[in-house]
C-alpha cells in the first residue's frame, strides 16, 4: 500500500468504525467495562447518517463494525469446532468467520437504516427502535442466535439491569442506542439539541431511580415464598473423557462423592444439582448406574435434579433420536419428573435442515442427532416448582417466561460449558442467564460441569460460585419467587412499539421524499 493510499484510508471513517466495534467487545464479560457501549457506534452512526454517504458504503460501514465486533467477542467458535468439532484449523476457523459474517448483516442494514432516516428529524429516537428490533429478528431467526445483544454489555451496574423485569433485555438495549444516536446526532449538527438531551437524561434516569428502588425494597422472601437448603456441584469432568465408558463409574462416584460432602458440610439440604449431561449414560435404561442415584437418593434422604442423555421411541418402538433430558429423583429415589431440552443446539445437537444440509455431518462429525423435547420444562417438589433451562436455553428470555408463566417459583439452568474451554464464552454464557432471574424476579440455580455454576438471585446478584476448570460444591438457603413482572406478564411489547415506530418513520421518509420528487419535477 502506498503512502497516499495509506493516508486515505486513515481519513476514511472505516478505522474509527472497526475501532468502534472492538471496543464495543470490551464492553461484554469478561471486561465488563459497560461505559464503553454508550460511544460505541458514534463512528458508525455519524459516518452511515452521513448524506453523502450512499447506501451500499453505509452498508460496508455497518458490517465491518459488526464484523469487528463478533470476531473479537466469540472468536471462541473457532476453539469448539476446533477442538470438539474435529475440524482442521483452517475449516474452523473459516466457519467462525462466517457465522461472524452472518451476525455483521444486522448492523449493516441498521447502518443503510441510518442513512434512509437520516432525513428524519427525530431518527435518534427511530434508530435505537430500529436496533432493538433487528436484534428480536436476530434472536429469532435461523433458530436465533440473541448472544451478546447490546443490553447484556450493561450487566456489571446492578442498578441498570434491575428495570429488565419491564422490559428485557431489549429495553436496555434501546437505552444504549438512545445515548449513541443522540451524541451522534449532536457531533454531526453541531448544536445542541434540548429534546434529546431530555429523553436521554428522562430515559436513563428512569433506569437508575427504577433500579436503585428495586434495590432498596428487595426482600428475599415474602408471605408466600417457601425457603429451601440447596447444593450445586461442579464435577469438572475433562470433556475428552466424559464420554468415554470405562469412565463413566469414576464420573458417577465423584458427583455423589461431592453430594456426600455438601450434605456433610449443611445437613438440611432438600435438593442437589448436577450438571446438564452430569451423567454420561442412559439413566432410564441403565440398570446398574441408574440405580446407584436412586438408592444414593433414598439413602441420604435428599432429591436429585441432574442431566442424562434420553432415547425417544416411536409407537412401534423403533428409536427415534436422542434427548437432552433433566430429570428429578425425590427422596424416596423415585423419579418424579423429567424435561427434554426443547431448544437444541443448531449444528452441534443437530443439524438444520438435515435432507439440504446433508453434507454438514461429514464436515463436523460431533454434530448429533438430538431431536427436541416436548415436555414441560417445569419440574416440581413440593412447592418448589422448578423451571428447567438446559445449556443454550438460557440465553432466550421467552423460554424463562414460558416457564414463569407455566407456575416456575425457581429457575434451575443445568450446563455443561467444557465446550468452550478457557474463553470468553462461560463468562458470557453466565452473564446471560443472570438476566433471566432479574426479568422473571426468581432465583437461578445453575450448575454446570466446568463452571461457572452459580447462585443468582432475584436482583441479578451472583451470591456464590465456583470457578472455572475447578471441582467443588455451594450450597445456599433459596427462597422462591411468587410476583409476575410485567415482562414476564407481557413479553416483548417494547419489540413491538419499535416495530411500529421503525416502520412509521421509514413510511413518513419514503413519502416525504416521493413529495419532495413531485415538487421538483413541477
Amino acid at each position: 500500500m502506498s503512502g497516499q493510499n495509506l493516508i486515505r484510508l486513515l481519513e476514511s471513517p472505516f478505522p474509527i468504525i472497526l475501532i468502534g466495534g472492538v471496543s464495543l467487545t470490551l464492553a461484554f464479560p469478561p471486561y465488563g467495562y459497560s461505559p464503553v457501549a454508550w460511544i460505541a457506534f458514534i463512528p458508525l452512526l455519524c459516518a452511515s447518517s452521513d448524506r453523502k454517504t450512499g447506501v451500499s458504503r453505509a452498508a460496508i460501514f455497518g458490517f465491518v463494525f459488526g464484523l469487528s465486533h463478533r470476531l473479537t467477542s466469540i472468536y471462541w467458535i473457532h476453539y469448539v469446532l476446533q477442538k470438539y468439532g474435529h475440524l482442521p484449523f483452517t475449516l474452523s476457523l473459516l466457519l467462525c468467520v462466517a457465522l461472524c459474517a452472518y451476525l455483521a448483516i444486522y448492523p449493516a442494514i441498521f447502518a443503510i437504516a441510518a442513512r434512509y432516516l437520516s432525513l428524519l428529524n427525530l431518527n435518534w429516537l427511530v434508530l435505537p427502535c430500529t436496533w432493538v428490533l433487528l436484534e428480536w429478528i436476530q434472536a429469532k431467526a435461523l433458530t436465533g442466535f440473541p448472544w451478546n445483544l447490546v443490553g447484556y454489555s450493561q450487566g456489571s451496574v446492578l442498578q441498570i439491569v434491575q428495570s429488565a423485569d419491564l422490559w428485557g433485555v431489549y429495553g436496555v438495549s434501546f437505552a444504549v442506542l438512545l445515548i449513541n444516536a443522540v451524541i451522534a446526532e449532536l457531533l454531526k449538527k453541531r448544536r445542541f439539541s434540548f429534546v434529546a438531551a431530555l429523553s436521554v437524561a428522562t430515559v436513563w434516569a428512569f433506569i437508575f431511580f427504577y433500579g436503585a428502588h428495586k434495590i432498596k425494597n428487595y426482600g428475599a422472601s415474602s408471605g408466600t415464598s417457601k425457603c429451601f437448603r440447596t447444593a450445586i456441584v461442579q464435577g469438572n469432568i475433562d470433556q475428552a473423557v466424559k464420554w468415554d465408558a470405562e469412565f463413566r463409574r469414576t464420573t458417577l462416584e465423584k458427583y455423589l462423592a461431592l453430594s456426600r460432602n455438601a450434605l456433610l458440610h449443611s445437613g438440611n439440604i432438600e435438593l442437589i444439582v448436577w450438571p446438564e449431561t452430569a451423567m454420561p449414560f442412559f439413566f432410564e435404561l441403565d440398570p446398574d448406574f441408574g440405580q446407584a442415584i436412586r438408592q444414593f437418593a433414598k439413602k441420604e434422604g435428599v432429591a436429585l435434579l441432574f442431566g442424562s442423555p434420553g432415547v425417544a421411541f416411536k409407537e412401534g418402538g423403533e428409536a427415534e433420536g436422542f434427548l437432552n433430558n433433566a430429570y428429578l429423583v425425590d427422596k424416596r429415589g423415585i423419579t418424579t419428573g423429567k424435561y427434554s431440552k426443547e431448544h437444541l443446539v443448531p449444528f452441534g445437537e443437530y443439524v438444520p435442515l438435515k435432507k439440504v444440509l446433508f453434507f454438514v455431518k461429514r464436515l463436523v462429525p460431533a454434530a448429533g442427532d438430538f431431536i427436541p423435547g416436548k415436555t414441560s420444562g417445569l419440574l416440581q417438589k413440593g412447592g418448589i416448582r422448578m423451571g428447567v433451562l438446559i445449556c443454550y436455553e438460557a440465553i432466550f428470555p421467552e423460554l424463562a417466561r414460558k416457564r414463569t408463566k407455566a407456575g416456575a417459583n425457581v429457575l434451575v439452568n443445568i450446563s455443561n460449558d467444557a465446550w468452550f474451554g478457557y474463553t470468553s464464552a462461560p463468562f458470557q454464557h453466565l452473564e446471560m442467564a443472570r438476566w433471566r432471574a432479574v426479568e422473571t424476579r426468581r432465583p437461578l440455580l445453575r450448575s454446570t460441569n466446568t463452571g461457572i455454576s452459580a447462585f443468582v438471585d432475584p436482583l441479578g446478584r451472583v451470591e456464590q460460585s465456583l470457578d472455572l476448570f475447578k471441582e467443588g460444591f455451594i450450597d445456599q438457603t433459596v427462597c422462591t419467587g411468587e410476583e409476575v413482572t410485567f415482562y414476564a406478564r407481557f413479553g416483548d411489547w417494547l419489540v413491538l412499539l419499535c416495530a411500529l415506530t421503525t416502520l412509521i418513520s421509514m413510511l413518513y421518509v419514503r413519502h416525504s421524499v416521493k413529495k419532495k420528487a413531485r415538487r421538483v419535477k413541477l
